[in-house]
């Protein structure tokens, strides 16, 4: 089993202000029950969601940039969870 996104959220805190961004993303796999019950993210609610490189271009509009992270506060994947703080 691989890992793989099944949402990504953004908000941005920057001169221009506050911006918020998410996109559910398809996984392109089952997501386990286990991952169901965690995030609350289904199956039924990914099937016609984008894959992830097809958001891509969506973070490239908001000007988003990795080097600018902060902290993440939670980073869910369809094998396993992790929970990421600065």
């Amino acid at each position: 089993m691989v890992d793989r996104v099944t949402e990504v959220g953004v908000v941005l805190v920057d001169e221009i202000g506050v911006r918020e961004w998410s996109q559910l993303v398809n996984p392109q796999t089952r997501i386990p029950a286990f991952i169901e019950s965690l995030t609350g993210i289904t199956n039924d609610m990914v099937v016609e969601a984008p894959r992830f490189e097809d958001i891509a271009q969506d973070l490239n509009l908001l000007n988003f940039k990795p080097e600018k992270i902060k902290s993440v506060l939670h980073v869910y994947a369809c094998k396993s969870s992790t929970v990421i703080s600065s």
